[in-house]
Parts: structure tokens; sequence; C-alpha cells
């Protein structure tokens, strides 16, 4: 069952109108948790499912940081990412083919 949430203790529902008016937040009772919707999506109002238990100030702040308007920063961090993974997967790859060619010369 998907319950809107109109109002809560710290007022993220109102703060997050402010941050942009077709902005609304369900209560999921199946995932007993928060989802994040805006009215203006074409064919499903659905933006994120908020990771923690309450909503609070953190709640507005992933809202931000994941606005579309935020797009270049959020591939910029996750192509960064990305490279530094890449980076360490292949120093851990020939730190593995270093050691067994020691191994092997022995």
């Amino acid at each position: 069952m998907l319950i809107k949430v109109e109002t809560d203790v710290f007022f993220i529902s109102e703060r997050l109108r402010e941050i942009d008016k077709d902005y609304f937040i369900i209560f999921n009772s199946k995932t007993q948790g928060f989802e994040i919707h805006h009215k203006g999506q074409i064919m499903n109002t659905f933006c994120l499912n908020v990771p923690y238990r309450t909503l609070d100030a953190r709640t507005l702040e992933l809202v931000q940081k994941t606005r579309i308007e935020n797009i270049k920063n959020i591939t910029d961090n996750l192509d960064n990412e990305n490279i530094k993974t890449e980076e360490l997967l292949n120093n851990q790859t020939l730190n593995v083919a270093r050691d067994m060619l020691k191994q092997i010369a022995k």
C-alpha cells in the first residue's frame, strides 16, 4: 500500500516542495520505506528510494544531489570512481601476477 506523506515531524515534505512544487513523498508499506516522487515526470512519478528509516535533512540533501540539474557532476563522479576502481583492479592483478612469477622463478 502506498501512502502519501503530507506532513512529518521535520517538515521534510514541505521543505521538499520548496525545492520543487512537484515533489511528493510516499510511504511504501510493503517495503517499509519512503519514496520520493515528482509529478512532472513522464510515465512514472518515482524518483528514488530514501535509504534512511526516517525523513530528515539527509533526505533533502539526497534529493538536491540527485536532481537532473546536477547530472554533469553525477556522471563526472561516476567516471572518476570507475577510473579509480579500474586502476585498483589493474594494480591488484599486476601484484598477483608478480607474486606468481616470483614463485615460479624460485
